[in-house]
């Protein structure tokens, strides 16, 4: 079925657009009127991964030609999620010609939305078409002497030195066995609990949770001093939380939901290519946790024994590791503690000593994807008398906010984002799943029940998918949401929504590839996309 979609998308791209960009549909400036680029249409003679492309070319994040692109719209039978769709689709309800939705419909005239339509005579959105004769650098034409405006084009001269532009974000996802994804629930506790806070739910005290957002997606996140989980590092860091998958309660290795039968592991680290990683996965403490299709990379495992130790052993079965790299990709035990903190529990030394060697085996650009196992320790007495959940609660939160901290303070060490070096805060993301959530309005022995059977999957995305709750959960059952456009929804299947953020983690991890998403499932999910790419 991937093979069969992938072929039509790009058979597809090679076609015409109705409305193509040098046929001066009403979204934006040509590029060759002078105008500001970040607006303007594509011209034919641009540079390749300028953002301009021409007709039958295929840059993501460009200005659209004829042939059309990713990151745009669907014009007359042209594949461009992220966009209102056109005739003849009939994608879970199907669009008419024309109909747009939220992100604009970017058919030839239709007036563009955030991300503009990029076709030919376009005033465009921002992060617009890059004009022919661009100097190009990454991800941009950058046309001699434009001011350039919001995610504009930027002046000739960029350096090179940043390097290429990125097309894959970094990946590191935190599973949680037995129970232990309820830990999860204290840092980033569902909406209704704080809300309609009772002393019988399972939160230890709501003054310890400040409101990030509210509206259609409220996001509450614990406090760590004077801020708040994640916003001291990065920006764009609140995560999405999907109500997605379901309970599977004492498994030690559970599953995310699969999409066309693939793992969204293996999907998303066969999008990393461009990282360039002598090991593309490695996983450590969490065995079953990754399985992969033809095609997909393998993982490298890290064997039993003393964890520094084991992971550097498996790295070099797939690179030589000089003396000073493997200092390097060391943690001392000090590092360790600095995240801790004094007389930490014993999963919590594991799960710190995991994310130092992650953050170093991504400084140094030895590996792509890690999956690691998380907690796993069954809190039913979390809330008992006389047990104290804050302590785990913020030595948890401590070592997920020191670990974005120290990506913060490097550089990602292959790539770029348009023309300017990117920390690998802003290219790391973050999932966090497990096998079941508890029930969050329950402390009396924290049951393992969810409410109607949920779970959750936790993402920090850098930007690319819409930040706070997708779906919600009350003392009474679950609310799913739209895949299409995101709201809650009474109706909408399981399998729609558990795909939409299964794909919307694939659209993060590959920086907004839409052509590859489309590769993998027709189904939709914009819905869980940022209004406003990074």
């Amino acid at each position: 079925m991937r093979t069969f979609l992938l072929l039509i998308a790009v058979l597809l791209a090679g076609c015409p657009s109705p409305g193509g960009d040098d046929a001066g549909s009403g979204l934006g400036s040509p590029s060759d009127s002078g105008a500001n680029p970040d607006a303007g249409a594509a011209d034919a003679g641009s540079t390749p991964d300028a953002g301009s492309d021409d007709a039958g070319s295929m840059s993501p994040d460009a200005g659209v030609d004829g042939g059309s692109d990713v990151d745009g719209g669907y014009d007359g039978g042209t594949l461009f999620p992220d966009a209102g769709h056109d005739a003849g689709v009939t994608d879970d309800g199907g669009y008419d010609a024309g109909l747009t939705t939220s992100d604009a419909g970017r058919d030839g005239g239709s007036s563009s939305g955030t991300d503009g339509g990029r076709d030919g005579g376009s005033s465009g959105g921002a992060d617009g078409g890059r004009d022919g004769g661009s100097s190009g650098g990454a991800d941009g034409g950058r046309d001699g002497g434009s001011s350039g405006g919001t995610d504009a084009g930027r002046d000739a001269g960029v350096s090179a030195d940043a390097g290429p532009e990125c097309r894959a974000q970094r990946a590191v996802y935190i599973v949680n066995g037995n129970g232990g994804l309820a830990w999860y629930t204290q840092l980033w506790p569902a909406p209704a609990v704080i809300a309609g806070y009772q002393s019988t739910y399972a939160y230890d005290d709501p003054a310890n949770a400040t409101q990030l957002q509210a509206g259609g997606h409220p996001l509450y996140a614990r406090r760590i001093g004077s801020g708040a989980l994640w916003l001291k590092a990065g920006t764009r860091v609140e995560p999405s939380v999907f109500i997605a998958g379901t309970n599977q309660t004492h498994t030690n290795a559970p599953q995310l939901p699969r999409v066309d039968g693939g793992n969204i592991m293996a999907l998303a680290a066969a999008a990393q290519t461009s990282l360039g990683s002598p090991v593309p996965v490695l996983t450590a403490g969490c065995q079953g946790c990754y399985t992969n299709g033809p095609g997909e990379p393998s993982q490298v495992a890290v064997g039993p024994g003393d964890l520094i130790d084991a992971t550097v052993a498996a790295i070099r079965t797939r690179t030589t590791l000089s003396a000073a790299t493997e200092a390097k990709l060391r943690p001392t035990a000090a590092q360790i503690q600095g995240w801790t903190g004094p007389n930490p529990t014993a999963q919590s030394t594991a799960l710190a000593t995991r994310l130092w060697l992650a953050a170093n085996a991504f400084k140094l650009g030895l590996v792509s994807t890690m999956v690691i196992g998380g907690y796993a320790d069954d809190p039913h007495t979390a809330f008992a008398a006389g047990a104290n959940p804050a302590r785990t609660t913020d030595e948890l939160a401590g070592i997920l906010d020191a670990f974005t901290r120290e990506l913060a303070a490097h550089p990602e060490p292959t790539c770029s984002h348009r023309g300017a070096a990117l920390t690998l805060d802003h290219n790391v993301a973050v999932v966090i799943s497990g096998d079941t959530p508890k029930s969050p309005f329950v402390a009396n022995g924290w049951p393992d029940g969810s409410p109607s059977g949920s779970n959750l999957v936790y993402v920090r995305s850098n930007g690319f998918l819409g930040a706070g709750w997708f779906g919600q959960l009350s003392p009474t059952g679950r609310t799913l949401f739209d895949p299409i456009s995101g709201a809650l929804s009474t109706t909408a299947p399981r399998s729609a929504s558990d795909e939409a953020a299964m794909l919307g983690i694939l659209f993060a991890i590959s920086r907004g590839d839409t052509a590859r998403v489309v590769s993998v499932s027709p189904a939709p999910y914009l819905g869980v996309v940022s209004s406003q790419l990074p």
